[in-house]
């Protein structure tokens, strides 16, 4: 049913899934905004909020023993907590789609049936970050990686753009196979007046010498030199498709990269 951080499966701990008897949503849940207002029929639909992908596995234990069920549940519950006794975050890889994954944590209290007959428990999960990533980052999608297969979902026209040199204003192409991503962008060098820009935003680098910049979409963190700082402009989103991203400035020495991990419903 599903591998939990690339190498352990519920099997591992002495219990197998019950088919049929499981919650693995297509969609995360979502919560509608809306307002009502005296005098006008209806409401206000201020749309909706995208909020927590809940998932649910009921299993049934392999060794009938008495004697070790108990140290098998302890095993199952001591690999899903931290050692302060917390839920800790899990890499999730269901077996029907093993290019993509979720991080997921134990969601509520594991309750066991112990009836004589037999032993079930139901294990509930919650991907807080209700996003399903792709195992891989665009830059490890090609045709000698060992890391995809053709059974894979990715998309070998991938763009990936590494180390590319710029020195006079210049675009560049990216592709996005998933939904709308804030990527992260790598620049090296040297410039003046430096802007990024892409689908209708831009930062500005300014003007550096042998300088360094991260810029961390996901994070929201924008770091120069290894210290983080306030970014001139705003985040950059990449659209599912083909991206242009555009680099302007002068007397530019620099290399230029984009990081993607795509990233779906």
């Amino acid at each position: 049913m599903i591998t939990m951080d690339d190498n352990y499966r519920f099997e591992d701990f002495g219990f197998f899934c019950e088919p049929g008897n499981n919650e693995d949503p297509s969609t995360p849940n979502y919560e509608s905004i809306t307002v009502a207002i005296p005098g006008r029929k209806g409401l206000w639909d201020f749309g909706d909020e995208v909020r927590e992908r809940p998932f649910s596995y009921s299993l049934k234990i392999i060794d009938q023993f008495h004697m070790n069920m108990q140290r098998r549940v302890n095993e199952l519950v001591a690999f899903l907590l931290d050692p302060y006794g917390k839920p800790r975050e899990i890499k999730m890889v269901r077996d029907y789609e093993p290019d993509m994954h979720y991080m997921v944590k134990l969601n509520g209290p594991i309750v066991p049936s112990r009836a004589e007959e037999e032993f079930i428990l139901k294990i509930n999960f919650v991907a807080n970050d209700p996003v399903k990533y792709a195992n891989v980052e665009n830059h490890e999608i090609n045709w000698d990686s060992t890391l995809v297969t053709f059974d894979d979902s990715y998309s070998i026209d991938t763009l990936y753009v590494n180390d590319v040199t710029i020195t006079s204003p210049q675009t560049v192409k990216t592709t996005i196979n998933g939904t709308a991503i804030i990527p992260e962008f790598l620049i090296i060098g040297s410039g003046e007046n430096v802007v990024i820009e892409g689908n209708g935003k831009s930062f500005s680098l300014g003007t550096f010498t042998n300088a360094t910049f991260e810029v961390k979409g996901k994070d929201y963190e924008f770091i120069k030199d290894g210290q983080e700082t306030f970014i001139l402009g705003e985040f950059i989103t990449l659209m599912p498709g083909t991206n242009e991203i555009y680099i302007t400035g002068s007397n530019m020495n620099l290399n230029f990269s984009i990081k993607v991990r795509d990233q779906y419903t």
